[in-house]
């Protein structure tokens, strides 16, 4: 929702279940795809990188869900999610068991984690990929690995938020990157080629 219009047609959509006595019973996504583009004037402080970038200025945005009758309002999650669990939790929210789909979804249902009912975590690894492995990046709990400008990079988002500092070349940090090495590799591996990669097409 970045442009006036579509604020006012959310607000809109608001104004209508409200109107209709639709909106406890209605469950509701507002986010964005991706982050603020460097050509609008965005600035996505303190996060470093814009639309189209593994940093998290290009991924990280607002994500928040509406359905008073089982959220409770003013609630925050602060554990990372993706919009692929979208459709996950909505296929649930309406009472299918996502158990039963003919091929699995990449996301989760996020309703249980939301609510306290599920501990733990809904993604152990989420991964970000533009062109291929061109630019991508996987992020396991705060270590954020990625490739980006024909480098490896390894950022502790716990301490650097902004990804100033590669950590890759600490001792240290030789497993975790081995690590997250693998784990990328192995993504990348069962992922079909981006069309767009396709220069004949």
């Amino acid at each position: 929702l970045g442009q006036a219009g579509q604020h006012d047609e959310a607000r809109q959509i608001l104004q209508t279940l409200r109107d209709n006595g639709l909106e406890e019973n209605t469950l509701l996504f507002f986010t964005n795809d991706n982050g603020g583009a460097y050509i609008n004037a965005s600035n996505n402080f303190p996060l470093r990188g814009t639309k189209g970038s593994p940093f998290e200025g290009g991924n990280r945005v607002p994500f928040l869900i509406q359905w008073p009758r089982r959220i409770p309002a003013g609630s925050t999650y602060r554990f990372p999610i993706t919009t692929r669990d979208i459709a996950s939790t909505a296929i649930a929210a309406a009472g299918n068991n996502l158990t039963d789909l003919e091929r699995p979804l990449d996301g989760v249902n996020l309703l249980p984690y939301i609510n306290g009912t599920t501990s733990g975590i809904p993604h152990e690894d989420l991964f970000i990929t533009r062109f291929s492995a061109q630019q991508s990046a996987v992020r396991q709990g705060n270590w954020k690995y990625m490739f980006q400008g024909g480098n490896y990079q390894l950022y502790d988002l716990a301490t650097d938020i902004n990804e100033s500092n590669n950590v890759i070349n600490n001792p240290a940090n030789a497993a975790i990157a081995g690590e997250l090495h693998q784990l990328l590799a192995s993504y990348h591996v069962q992922m079909d080629k981006p069309r767009h990669d396709n220069q004949a097409d």
